[in-house]
């Protein structure tokens, strides 16, 4: 679907806030169908602030940093970043609300980070690529 909206020349911006707006109709059908959709509005301070975060910062940042990427270096490498969730999940996890950070944490995010380089780096240029060995002719 990125590659669609990056052909058509719809801003990441516009795609993102569609996208949310229709994510957000679709989740208030179950709300008002729940039996009290007005418990809503007694909800903490603090739970209202981490709906916020996840919708604008979390979501919708994401989704447009990520539709740019899209629109820079194309579908493929950029889904490639995608592997990066965990990692920053862990990290986040580690440095915000204490975990502990398990070795095998640490080895599986820098297989993650190498793979993301692997799959990211630039070919060799073809000069420089390995050319078959030259035939030796016995014929001088």
């Amino acid at each position: 679907m990125s590659r669609r909206i990056a052909t058509v020349g719809l801003s990441a911006l516009v795609a993102t806030v569609s996208s949310v707006l229709a994510g957000a109709a679709l989740l208030a059908v179950p709300l008002a169908l729940g039996g009290n959709p007005q418990r809503v509005l007694h909800y903490p301070a603090g739970v209202w602030l981490s709906v916020l975060h996840m919708a604008w910062l979390a979501t919708a940042l994401a989704f447009i940093w990520f539709a740019d990427g899209v629109r820079a270096v194309g579908p493929t490498r950029a889904s490639v970043f995608t592997n990066f969730v965990p990692v920053v999940a862990v990290l986040v996890g580690v440095l915000a609300l204490g975990d502990h950070l398990h070795w095998s944490m640490a080895v599986g995010g820098l297989l993650a980070v190498a793979g993301v380089w692997l799959a990211n780096r630039q070919p060799a240029p073809a000069a420089v690529r390995a050319q078959p060995a030259e035939r030796s002719s016995c014929h001088a």
